[in-house]
């Protein structure tokens, strides 16, 4: 990937790149509460600006294979950073959730839950289906079901 097809992937962060004395010095904007970090053999060092909020600085020797590097180093935080926010959000959907049950459940109900993870990477024939949508909804200890769709809390009780 050329220069400027690896500026144009972080465009939306990207704010400069200049080279000086030696040293190259990519400059980038993340969002609020963004973090950001070294290359692993800190090679590559990172600044946050003193006087732009959510500016950060990376910058090295400059050699010409360290450029991509940096690029690299962008992109992971990038995404990491991303990774991040969307689990947030997740947990804070499920925490939701969760309230919605602690609310609405007797104690001894709630005593019984468990979490199942569904299994999304193994082909699904039509019984597969059935029998991990029902692995995919919580389950307690009484064989109850409480089911979540469009974020709303269905329970089937057997008794």
């Amino acid at each position: 990937m050329n220069l400027t097809e690896r500026i144009k992937k972080i465009e939306e962060y990207f704010k400069g790149m200049e080279i000086i004395s030696n040293t190259v010095i990519i400059k980038v904007q993340y969002g609020d509460k963004w973090g950001a970090y070294p290359s692993s053999d800190e090679r590559i060092k990172v600044a946050k600006s003193e006087e732009v909020i959510n500016e950060w600085y990376y910058y090295s020797d400059y050699t010409y294979t360290i450029i991509d590097e940096i690029f690299d180093l962008i992109e992971e935080t990038i995404e990491v950073n991303l990774s991040a926010i969307e689990r947030l959000e997740l947990l804070n959907e499920k925490m939701e959730e969760l309230k919605n049950l602690f609310s609405n459940e007797s104690l001894s109900r709630l005593k019984t839950l468990t979490f199942v993870f569904q299994d999304m990477d193994k082909p699904k024939s039509k019984k597969r289906k059935k029998k991990e949508k029902i692995e995919s909804n919580i389950e307690n200890k009484n064989n109850d079901v409480i089911e979540v769709e469009n974020n709303e809390i269905k329970t089937e009780i057997e008794l």
